[in-house]
């Protein structure tokens, strides 16, 4: 069996709040990974297209957002088929 937990309340809300500022900090490292992944990706999309006769600038920013978008408009679908659904 498991020991209680003999902490204080303060020593508990100090270990919550060290633990919510690691998730933020890792929710925003993935969130910028993300973000540069989908630049690079594009860039590298634009770049293959550029020798079939496509100007670089215009595609390079259509492939980032197509890149970017459609994971986020997936998510966003999802997060309101979930809200709803429970309600």
């Amino acid at each position: 069996m498991s020991e209680p937990d003999r902490r204080s309340p303060a020593e508990r809300d100090a270990e919550r709040r060290r633990i919510l500022r690691r998730l933020t900090l890792w929710t925003w490292i993935y969130g910028l990974l993300a973000v540069a992944l989908a630049i690079g990706s594009g860039a590298l999309a634009a770049w293959l297209l550029g020798h079939v006769g496509l100007p670089f600038g215009p595609t390079w920013l259509v492939a980032t957002a197509v890149m970017a978008g459609v994971p986020v408009l997936i998510h966003l679908v999802q997060a309101f088929r979930n809200k709803h659904r429970k309600s």
